[in-house]
């Protein structure tokens, strides 16, 4: 049957998303990680303080991953233990962000895609591997972004969809290429006029 969860406090549930076999149920409120097992009911809760960021699953379910305070942290679903991954100086300009994207970020069990949010100046951003069991970063591509950008990872890994809203004066421009990762090679898709995000993986 359905589950529902009921009972918790807080200004409302955010990215909540299951896990890859669907055993899992993780979500966020006010900062605090629930993780609820979808055969049982029984609720698991640790305070993370990562406001609102996006939660994304590992493939093999181990692990999720977000980022907090500037960097991307790392959580152990078995025992909420937790790793955080600096990152480097950012580039000129730069707010000193990473952005992890929702349950589309993992490019294998151990490595996410991350992007730096660009400063209101710049053009366009780095696209990188990040190793979450050294905290190494690998670069994949460089993409044009100046009003933020999201990505989706495909499942396996191949490729990643990299989107992102243009302010052209009026209207916004939504652009986006698909890369390999493999060899950061970029292929431009179709821009859509008066749109802030109109892609994503169907």
């Amino acid at each position: 049957g359905a589950l529902r969860v009921t009972g918790f406090t807080g200004s409302g549930v955010f990215n909540a998303g299951t896990s890859p076999d669907g055993a899992l149920l993780a979500y966020l409120s006010d900062g605090l990680l629930t993780i609820v097992d979808t055969r049982t009911g029984v609720l698991r809760r640790a305070y993370i303080h990562s406001g609102d960021s996006p939660l994304s699953w590992s493939p093999d379910g181990r692990f999720l991953a977000l980022h907090q305070a500037g960097s991307v942290l790392r959580i152990n679903v078995a025992d909420f233990t937790r790793a955080t991954m600096p990152p480097p100086p950012p580039s000129s300009g730069a707010l000193p962000q990473l952005a992890v994207s929702g349950p589309d970020g993992w490019l294998d069990p151990t490595h996410v895609g991350v992007t730096f949010l660009p400063g209101s100046s710049e053009t366009h951003t780095a696209y990188q591997s990040l190793d979450l069991t050294s905290g190494a970063l690998t670069p994949i591509a460089t993409v044009a972004a100046n009003q933020g950008a999201t990505f989706a990872v495909q499942p396996g890994g191949a490729h990643t969809l990299f989107w992102t809203a243009k302010y052209r004066g009026n209207p916004y421009v939504a652009q986006a290429a698909l890369i390999n990762n493999a060899t950061g090679a970029q292929t431009a898709l179709p821009t859509i006029a008066n749109a802030l995000s109109n892609y994503g993986f169907l």
